[in-house]
């Protein structure tokens, strides 16, 4: 049923969009976090250059598991 939901292009628009603000609201976040309690620079930006990755790599795979149900 979830997936018959989710295979209606405006369902899945929305929830693209719904999962592109989840993931950048959750990059922030562990950027506060990280810039708050970690006090070597070379360890806070390789930490915050791995956030974003890590970040934006489940967004993709997100993103992809949706495209491949709506289409």
């Amino acid at each position: 049923e979830f997936i018959t939901w989710l295979a209606q292009p405006l369902n899945a628009i929305l929830a693209i969009l719904f999962i592109i603000s989840t993931f950048y609201h959750a990059v922030l976040g562990s950027q506060v976090v990280v810039e708050d309690y970690i006090h070597n620079e070379w360890f806070k930006t390789l930490k915050l250059m791995g956030n974003k990755l890590f970040f934006f790599g489940l967004a993709v795979a997100c993103i992809f598991s949706i495209l491949k149900i709506a289409l």
